[in-house]
């Protein structure tokens, strides 16, 4: 079974040029005592096999998911978009330095699905999580037309953690953290990837900027496309922000972000981020600590 979460794809991409869609919603997450409540959100994009290779685009769902996360076990309960009311359990195959990795159980599959993967930034004392789940439709160890990966790049808060709150009403905070995703670089490969994020939150008047860089593929091969940075603007509670202005390699690009603040005095940062330039694209889900 191939996971795109897991190596580089040899086929050729096609130039798929598709809109990104991306929207959160509320997770019914913790509120502390002046009645702030975290938030959850995520975005959907589709890698697809065609005549040409494989491409990934952006899918126009909406959906969020809620994480559960046993000794052995994680359980994603899903709202909105195609996956809407499902749970899908996935057995732990790795959890070390706080990346959680898992296989979907045959009996969280409906019929089509042939199999499911987990990628996730999460730990026990964090008060959020991200990271991306793909469902296969298809024999990924040899691709034929018409063969599809679902991926669902996602955040939220870390159900044990109850109390979040946000800082004061003019404080600029610093966060630092890594991102998992999925990037293509042209005709020719396509994968996984671990990257660091860098963000500044300015509480005072709203503004949210960040950059992702050191994109690696799983072979330690560099993305394509180079860092990555964003713009966003605080929700009028300054609980979450959502944004268009996304560069790549210092060049505009098309895309979207969105994310939320967690833990005490917004202690952690989670979100989504889709980006494209020409045949560079990058899917993923950020997760970032206050500095």
């Amino acid at each position: 079974m191939l996971r795109i979460t897991e190596r580089r794809l040899g086929a050729s991409l096609c130039a798929c040029a598709a809109a990104l869609a991306l929207a959160g919603c509320s997770s019914g997450g913790s509120s502390n005592g002046g009645g702030f409540k975290t938030t959850a959100g995520g975005l959907v994009a589709t890698a697809a096999v065609t005549e040409d290779g494989i491409g990934l685009s952006a899918n126009p769902e909406t959906t969020s998911a809620k994480i559960d996360v046993k000794s052995d076990t994680v359980e994603m309960a899903f709202t909105g978009g195609g996956l809407d009311g499902r749970k899908i359990l996935f057995e732990m195959s790795d959890d070390s330095d706080g990346v959680v990795e898992g296989d979907a159980v045959a009996a969280s599959l409906e019929s089509g699905e042939d199999a499911g993967n987990l990628t996730a930034l999460f730990e026990e004392d964090k008060a959020a999580f991200a990271g991306y789940v793909s469902i296969e439709k298809g024999d990924w160890d040899d691709p034929e037309e018409g063969d599809t990966v679902q991926l669902y790049a996602l955040y939220g808060s870390n159900p044990a953690h109850k109390a979040h709150s946000l800082p004061g009403a003019n404080d600029e905070l610093s966060y630092e953290g890594r991102l998992v995703g999925v990037a293509t670089d042209g005709p020719a490969s396509a994968g996984s990837v671990i990257g660091d994020v860098a963000i500044t939150a300015n509480f005072g008047d709203g503004s949210v900027e960040g950059t992702i860089g050191n994109l690696k593929y799983e072979d330690d091969s560099d993305f394509g496309g180079g860092d990555i940075a964003f713009a966003a603007e605080m929700s009028n509670d300054k609980a979450s922000y959502a944004g268009d202005t996304v560069t790549m390699g210092g060049a505009s690009a098309t895309g979207s972000v969105e994310g939320g603040f967690y833990g005490a005095e917004a202690a952690e940062t989670a979100g989504a981020i889709f980006a494209e330039r020409d045949d560079n694209r990058l899917l993923g889900a950020y997760r970032a600590d206050k500095q």
